[in-house]
């Protein structure tokens, strides 16, 4: 158990090194951050309008309603969809900093949009 803590806190050091080293790589987490916010106001706020306004919408997450699922869904698959594709691009793009390649976010995103169906199904 102590070794997978270790390996997991090593691979976070390695991945702040490349962020550190390669600062435009930042704007992959900041994007599917972004895209979080902009899917969940852009969502939330018309589901609420027949609830009465957010706070009512809130109360009926705890009913959990089956309209309160579609929205919640319609929240969550694109705003993961983006995530995990950011995710996996800045993973790529550690992959080629660790091979003695420069990297670039538009080739993160590229090399991530080239396992589309796998980052779909994980979104899934």
């Amino acid at each position: 158990m102590l070794e997978r803590i270790w390996r997991g806190w090593s691979m976070m050091e390695a991945g702040g090194s490349v962020l550190r080293r390669h600062p435009k790589l930042i704007v992959l987490p900041t994007m599917s951050f972004l895209v979080f916010l902009i899917v969940t106001v852009a969502v939330i706020i018309p589901a609420a309008a027949p609830y009465g306004g957010v706070e009512a919408f809130l109360d009926s997450v705890e009913a959990k309603t089956p309209q309160t699922w579609v929205v919640l869904f319609a929240i969550y698959f694109p705003s993961m969809l983006v995530i995990i594709l950011c995710n996996a691009a800045l993973v790529l793009c550690a992959l080629d900093v660790f091979s003695g390649r420069r990297p670039s976010v538009l080739g993160g995103l590229v090399a991530a949009l080239g396992r589309w169906p796998q980052i779909l199904m994980w979104t899934f």
